[in-house]
């Protein structure tokens, strides 16, 4: 009889999730997100009811709710799996609450803990919590066009609703110092009185972003946490030369703004794209190679 997993996945990585469970063999995968009408705003006791038919319940964004779990682990008899991805830890262990951390060192004795990105792996470690690295990303990474002519072009990561957290007054400098290059801000809603090379975007579809990634030269994510973001792997796929307030290989890693600025003045001079970033990516983050690890560790629940 085939494994039954359940999938419940941040909104966002739903359809990378329905993808990645196509075609398998030995488990019977399904997917909803949290918004989907099966879980969200239903009781403790409808949530066990629902979860009485599978084995396994995996959350991709980890539920740190101790007495939910334990609820679903007595009465529904499912194993549980946390996947956290980046905030989802960073924000227990930020506020240094001690009902937080309390609560998530009681999720640890009864979840199965997985992580995204080397930067997640090594904070487990540090904060005492046994955990197996399992990337995911959202996109299939494979080989793209990368023929089109690179422009004076800056793609920038940026919510409008997490300023501080992106690092907003350095990125508002940094258009002002290179008032000959074109910078694309999403998801950002627009404001006025921001520098006129500054194009803003609320959003953009991921063939969008693409189109925007694959004409620009650099790419910039100054995240003051991250996991593993999708943009920094999409943004390597397809040659940019990307910087990041994070260590990967084939980007280049920044702490403060004249290194920034440094890293923006010499790359726009170079003319060719960052090669080596497109083969790391494409071999370490395909989706063959993803859904691989992902089925080795459900056979061993």
């Amino acid at each position: 009889m085939k494994k039954k997993i359940l999938i419940i996945s941040n909104p966002g990585f739903e359809n990378g999730f329905k993808q990645l469970s196509r075609n398998i063999e030995h488990f019977s995968i399904e997917v909803i997100s949290f918004k989907n009408k099966l879980w969200i705003g239903k009781s403790t006791y409808s949530r066990i009811k629902f979860l009485k038919e599978y084995d396994a319940v995996h959350f991709f964004w980890a539920n740190r709710k101790f007495f939910d779990l334990l609820m679903y682990r007595i009465f529904a008899g499912v194993k549980i799996i946390n996947h956290f991805i980046g905030s989802d830890f960073y924000f227990n262990i930020k506020k240094k609450s001690f009902r937080k951390l309390l609560e998530l060192k009681l999720c640890s004795f009864i979840s199965e803990f997985l992580v995204v990105g080397d930067i997640l792996e090594k904070e487990m470690i540090k904060f005492g919590y046994k955990s197996q690295r399992i990337d995911f990303i959202n996109q299939d990474i494979k080989e793209r066009d990368i023929s089109k002519p690179r422009e004076n072009k800056i793609v920038v990561y940026l919510p409008s609703d997490k300023k501080k957290f992106f690092r907003f007054n350095q990125l508002i400098k940094l258009a002002n110092d290179f008032p000959e290059t074109k910078f694309i801000w999403f998801p950002f809603k627009k404001e006025e009185d921001l520098s006129k090379n500054i194009i803003q975007y609320e959003r953009l579809a991921k063939e969008q972003v693409f189109e925007e990634m694959e004409t620009a030269k650099i790419f910039i994510r100054l995240a003051e946490h991250d996991g593993l973001p999708n943009t920094v792997i999409e943004a390597l796929n397809v040659g940019c030369h990307v910087i990041w307030t994070f260590d990967m290989p084939f980007v280049n890693k920044i702490h403060s703004y004249d290194e920034l600025k440094s890293d923006v003045e010499n790359l726009l001079k170079k003319e060719e794209i960052n090669k080596g970033g497109i083969d790391y990516v494409i071999e370490k983050f395909n989706r063959k190679k993803i859904k691989e690890d992902l089925l080795k560790f459900y056979e061993k629940l």
